[in-house]
């Protein structure tokens, strides 16, 4: 590797590559930056000695020069957990393999996560909830995962395809036969920003692969997972892929799962606990990636939930194929869980063999925290949720698609367009819409643009939103589709935290007065009356129809950017996550109405 120098900043010469633009941007402000091989510290290598403490003195002089590389040469290294730090680049060379200690005494215990269980408790506390197979997520402590990250900001791990190696058949026959605190996931980064894990291979983690909880401009790229149970023939229980959990702004793209459960899930916390946390995941795009699960493994490709107390939105899946899932698409929330699913978008997806159905949606997943004692909890929403241009090609042993939502959990605006396979329909409980499918959708769900499609769309106006969207596609907390504010609803809100996440959108969408609506395909209000409640009159405009399948990539301070048709003249900066290839939309509003002309000047003295 040739060595280059940039001021202060000695580091390899990969400027060509991914990872130093990252390192560069973030030794900015800083006076140094360090570059270190792990070869300097003499590693023990091997499977059979630990090199856990050489590794550790390499990321904290790293730290201790405020940022900086960390290069891996091939070899196989035995680690325990290794907490990263801010700045970081850790670089796999071909042939470089970190592998787990799995010998419990030496690993530390995490508290549970506060979205998940009681984080306040001691170890002894969850005894009694220890038990074989018990499968209680983050809600009890868990072992710390290899690598770990906490509060950290700009941290990228990438290289030549390098090897992370969790060795999790030893924490699948464990789960098997005794009680377990949490397995360790293999990668965990909890409250950070600016992650990105990119060209480099996972192998057999005990638990989820890659956890991301609370972190927002996150890229993942380039990234293969592999589960491989065969050799013992034990089962890799939840051997997730990749999951965003209460985080945003989160990019997912070319990527190859083998995975022994979801490959890909959105989270947002688990009853009670992920109420009280109250953090959504928004913004979140997956697209590009293949994903073929493990031999008898039932879960889906990609799924939102069943853990989603704290709510999901803004989630876009597009380009991706299943060579065998037990589901392709799942979303899926349980009766107690609270929270909601909206605006959701999936398209152009080729799905084949799948065992238990192509597409799902459901409403009635079984399992509850129990650590949550409250008696009446809050019902899930699910709503907002478009299919398109989805190819079955293979065999399903299930429902080609099921949507089952329950008398207390109807499912709402639930889309599907040009959904072709062989197989059932099956639908209950749901409202929506349907066209061009092969066979044929269920009967509920109407043509768009039909009289009983429209009628449905437009139900009695039971709540209003605060950032200028409303109508079929946009709904009110109670669920029903959202109405304009009237003046006196909007300025009461003025001084409310929830004002934040509407401010983006209030400069270019006027709403309509008190009594307007929607029309139920239409973006913003497209009535008389529109006003804009900061001021300035507005005439009444029809605006420019709009792709909510990309606005959605956009995180909130980008949307208001993409307003405008000079790209350029955006301030918000770009997120890592969306730095490529995100189409931008254009509005088109009547200009306001010209200032009065000033005034006179006065007359000259006598």
């Amino acid at each position: 590797i040739r060595l280059v120098s940039c001021g202060h900043i000695v580091m390899p010469d990969l400027w060509a590559s991914w990872a130093a633009p990252v390192l560069y941007l973030g030794c900015l402000s800083l006076a140094c930056a360090r570059y270190v091989s792990i070869a300097d510290y003499n590693p023990p290598l091997g499977e059979n000695a630990l090199a856990t403490e050489t590794f550790r003195r390499a990321i904290q002089d790293v730290a201790a020069a405020g940022g900086g590389m960390v290069f891996v040469p091939a070899g196989t290294y035995l680690l325990g957990p290794l907490n990263l730090t801010s700045h970081l680049v850790l670089w796999l060379a071909a042939g470089a393999v970190l592998k787990a200690d799995t010998v419990k005494k030496r690993l530390p215990l995490l508290p549970p996560l506060p979205s998940y269980g009681p984080s306040d408790k001691p170890a002894s506390y969850f005894k009694t909830y220890m038990r074989v197979q018990a499968d209680l997520r983050d809600a009890l402590p868990r072992y710390q995962p290899l690598l770990y990250g906490r509060k950290l900001k700009n941290v990228t791990i990438t290289g030549d395809n390098g090897t992370l190696d969790g060795d999790g058949v030893v924490w699948w026959r464990r789960w098997l036969t005794e009680p377990l605190y949490g397995r360790p996931h293999l990668i965990e980064f909890e409250l950070s920003q600016d992650i990105v894990l990119r060209n480099v291979t996972l192998l057999n983690p005990g638990f989820w692969t890659v956890h991301f909880w609370r972190c927002e401009y996150v890229t993942v790229q380039f990234l293969t997972i592999l589960v491989v149970p065969w050799d013992p023939p034990v089962r890799p229980t939840n051997t997730d892929g990749v999951n965003p959990d209460s985080s945003k702004h989160v990019l997912i793209e070319d990527s190859y799962f083998q995975t022994g459960d979801d490959a890909v899930a959105i989270k947002s916390g688990w009853d009670c606990f992920g109420r009280e946390v109250g953090v959504a995941s928004q913004n979140i795009t997956v697209r590009r990636i293949v994903v073929r699960q493990t031999r008898g493994c039932l879960a889906a490709g990609v799924t939102v939930g069943s853990e989603m107390s704290g709510g999901v939105k803004d989630v876009f899946l597009s380009d991706s194929v299943f060579l065998n899932a037990g589901v392709a698409v799942e979303i899926k929330v349980g009766t107690c869980r609270g929270g909601y699913v909206k605006d959701i978008s999936i398209r152009n997806l080729t799905v084949l063999d799948t065992t238990r159905g192509a597409l799902v949606v459901m409403a009635t997943y079984p399992e509850q925290n129990p650590f949550c004692k409250d008696r009446n909890p809050p019902r899930p929403s699910v709503s907002n949720i478009v299919f398109r241009d989805v190819r079955i090609l293979g065999p399903t042993r299930g429902k080609l698609v099921h949507l089952q939502g329950t008398p207390e959990i109807n499912l709402q605006n639930i889309s599907l367009y040009n959904i072709t396979g062989q197989g059932q329909w099956v639908c209950s409980e749901v409202s929506g819409s349907a066209s061009d499918n092969h066979p044929k959708a269920c009967p509920v769900l109407t043509k768009p643009g039909s009289p009983r499609y429209l009628k449905r769309a437009l139900p009695e106006p039971l709540g209003w939103r605060n950032d200028g969207r409303c109508g079929d596609q946009f709904r009110a907390g109670e669920g029903s589709p959202g109405r304009c504010p009237t003046q006196a609803e909007f300025m009461a809100e003025a001084a409310k935290p929830e004002r934040e996440e509407a401010e983006p959108f209030l400069d270019s969408a006027p709403c309509c007065a008190s009594s307007g609506w929607c029309g139920s395909a239409a973006e913003h209000c497209v009535c008389d009356g529109c006003v804009d409640y900061r001021g300035a009159a507005f005439k009444p405009t029809a605006l420019a129809a709009v792709d909510m399948e990309e606005v959605a990539q956009l995180p909130p301070a980008k949307r208001a950017a993409s307003a405008d048709s000079s790209v350029g003249k955006m301030q918000s900066r770009p997120p890592q996550a969306l730095a490529s290839s995100v189409g931008m939309m254009t509005m088109t509003l009547a200009p306001p109405p010209p200032p009065p002309p000033p005034p006179p000047p006065p007359p000259p003295p006598p």
